[in-house]
């Protein structure tokens, strides 16, 4: 990867709750970080995929000493990445304060693996039954969008960087995740699409096309809202946007204010 990508941005990734169950945890990660020359590593959290693959999880318990220790030993970024269930402001709060450089929001909306654990145990005909079976926890969590306000409408984060996921499929939603404090956009399940599907052209080009057509629509969008770039884009949503429906009563049941008082910084 760092071959193909000399000069890129390639992040190590692994489970927070290696960290919890393994003795030799920093040294591990610096062999994650060496093998392909990482800028930073993302830890992740999937506290309901554990569980469902191990009804005998034990959780995350002891992890915040054990990842303090790890930050003051690195000396590259280490980001928390939420897989499916999404951050709230509460989730962040501690972690920030002992040295996480940024945070990955990984909301309700994206990949659910709750979702992907039924559907290994329905039967065929279930799968392509017009009502297919969901079970209580297929989409529990916090929507990327709700955990995405939760921090960035809060004066008190305006120096968090965040990176946002889950259910982002478009240009116009990337847009909309930027406008609303968003530093980057996270892809994944499009990008498996392309490299999966049979569109007719060779798995690369697949790609390639779609990363066109992103940036085509992203421009578009920007140009539409006449903002030159994202500072613009945050101001309009200060000065224009309304909010309604399940967001906005959700924003006030957090007791947030939309749209905000300041235009949140970009890192």
């Amino acid at each position: 990867m760092r071959e193909k990508n000399p000069d890129g941005v390639i992040l190590a990734n692994i489970s927070a709750k290696y960290l919890v169950q393994s003795e030799t945890y920093i040294e591990d990660v610096k062999k994650v970080i060496n093998i392909i020359k990482a800028n930073g590593i993302e830890i992740y959290v999937s506290p309901l995929r554990d569980i469902l693959w191990d009804k005998n999880d034990f959780g995350l318990v002891g992890i915040i000493p054990k990842l303090k220790k790890l930050i003051e030993t690195l000396d590259i970024p280490v980001i928390i990445k939420s897989i499916s269930t999404g951050l709230s402001n509460d989730d962040i709060r501690q972690l920030w304060d002992i040295g996480v450089s940024g945070f990955n929001i990984g909301g309700v909306g994206g990949t659910s693996f709750a979702r992907i654990d039924t559907l290994n145990h329905l039967t065929l005909s279930q799968k392509q039954s017009e009502s297919p079976i969901k079970r209580a926890l297929d989409f529990f969590g916090t929507p990327t969008v709700w955990s995405l306000l939760d921090i960035a409408l809060r004066p008190e984060n305006n120096e968090i960087p965040l990176i946002v996921g889950g259910g982002i499929r478009n240009g116009l939603q990337a847009v909309k995740a930027l406008a609303m404090g968003a530093d980057l956009i996270s892809f994944a399940y499009p990008i498996l699409i392309e490299l999966t599907e049979d569109f007719g052209y060779p798995k690369e080009k697949n790609l390639e096309r779609w990363f066109e057509r992103l940036i085509f629509q992203i421009k578009t969008v920007m140009a539409l809202f006449g903002a030159k770039n994202i500072e613009d884009l945050r101001s309009l949503v200060k000065s224009r946007t309304v909010i309604f429906g399940r967001t906005k009563e959700w924003i006030d049941g957090r007791k947030l204010t939309f749209p905000p008082k300041f235009i949140r910084k970009l890192h």
